[in-house]
């Protein structure tokens, strides 16, 4: 599933009717689409077998199946035509945007580097005494265990390094769109390029590269920190809620929070400072926060480049007071 934009405007108009009592009328925008997202309750019992066809509606004669006094209980609408027309043409649903990111889906897709480099380790946490103890297994004198895959998945060095790169992948993966599915993302990355994001993508600082349109502002060192912290929590923090949007929707996220249970905390924060240090190498990053890590809504203290009225809803990102250069457009 996809992240719509909010909008900053209400999505409710309302009118005095004659009597005195306020009239709701719903808003219906063009990317209005009907649904029906819990399905259909039947209040009667339904005929189901060989001797009771299902009517239905399809392009080679089945919707001629409903009988006229059918057609018109159901529809109360004389023109069978224009009815066809409408269940079988495009207005019934707009075209989707091709283009979107899928950033409602979970990203469960074995894990790549594809533009990532060096693929080395990044790290030397071993050598610094950092552990991550094995997984619990069955030790049962019947159960085989994969000796590479018990050192894949304590081997501190690769796993850090995986998870960089995963999270330079997925900030892009779950970025948003704008509201409306016919509409693209706010990213302007093909497909094919959000696959080749590394790190070097964050530290561009030609905004236009990489956004349509965004809102930014200059982070203080605190906030900084905190963006990392919000991205990266310690195992002090609370396991996050799994309401949060965006982050369960990430491959690094979940092993992230994984980890903090198989790590003392001495080894547990050597990582993060690791992951810290490259981090504040960044130019810029989305303004996370708990609940999400991207964020539309306007903000009165951020600015805009694109020329995009600045009401517009856009993503908010964080500029790096570390480097002593504006942003581009």
């Amino acid at each position: 599933m996809e992240t719509d934009s909010e909008s900053s405007s209400g999505s409710e108009d309302s009118d005095d009717a004659p009597n005195g009592v306020p009239h709701v009328v719903k808003r219906r925008g063009p990317g209005t689409l009907p649904a029906n997202p819990y399905g259909m309750v039947f209040l009667r019992n339904l005929r189901i077998g060989p001797n009771h066809p299902v009517p239905r509606f399809d392009e080679t004669g089945g919707f001629n199946e409903l009988t006229k006094s059918a057609h018109n209980y159901f529809f109360r609408h004389p023109d069978f035509e224009a009815i066809r027309d409408l269940l079988l043409g495009e207005s019934i649903a707009a075209p989707v945007n091709t283009d979107r990111v899928r950033n409602k889906a979970r990203n469960i897709a074995p894990y790549h580097i594809h533009g990532q480099s060096p693929q080395k380790p990044l790290f030397k946490l071993k050598a610094q005494g950092a552990r991550i103890a094995p997984r619990p297994h069955d030790q049962g004198s019947d159960i085989e265990v994969d000796r590479d895959d018990e050192n894949d998945e304590t081997d501190i060095d690769k796993i850090a390094t995986d998870i960089w790169h995963m999270f330079n992948l997925d900030i892009t993966q779950v970025s948003p769109n704008y509201k409306g599915a016919k509409n693209s993302p706010y990213t302007r990355l093909t497909k094919a390029e959000r696959e080749m994001v590394n790190e070097d993508t964050y530290k561009n600082p030609k905004l236009s590269d990489y956004f349509y349109d965004c809102q930014w502002m200059y982070a203080s060192y605190e906030e900084w920190d905190k963006c990392f912290d919000t991205l990266f929590p310690d195992k002090s923090q609370p396991p996050r809620n799994s309401k949060s949007q965006n982050y369960f929707k990430t491959r690094y996220f979940p092993k992230w929070e994984d980890l903090k249970g198989r790590m003392d905390p001495q080894s547990h924060e050597q990582m993060r400072k690791a992951l810290r240090r490259r981090f504040e190498t960044l130019y810029w990053m989305p303004a996370a926060v708990k609940e999400r890590i991207w964020w539309t809504k306007l903000d009165e203290r951020m600015v805009k480049s694109s020329g995009i009225d600045r009401k517009n809803p856009s993503p908010r990102i964080l500029i790096n007071s570390g480097p002593s250069y504006p942003p581009q457009w």
